[in-house]
């Protein structure tokens, strides 16, 4: 099956109870891994200027990741 042609899986977005529904979710895991590998390095840096690089990254994959994004679905628990 081509990976185009795939429904939208939900991936938990927050701790509150909203799922993020992605337009592409294979395209969403890969910036998904590579926010975390980049704040890694951000973190890990000694060099300002290394520090900044690997920041401002992953603050772009952060914003294409949020383009990918449908509007985050609210779900509450039956009571």
């Amino acid at each position: 099956m081509d990976s185009r042609s795939r429904t939208i899986i939900p991936i938990i977005w927050r701790t509150d109870q909203e799922i993020a529904m992605y337009t592409d979710p294979d395209e969403a895991a890969y910036c998904i891994t590579r926010i975390a590998r980049y704040r890694a390095l951000a973190a890990a840096s000694i060099d300002s200027g290394a520090r900044a690089s690997h920041a401002g990254i992953a603050d772009a994959y952060s914003d294409r990741l949020t383009s990918l994004t449908r509007t985050p679905v609210r779900i509450t628990p039956d009571v």
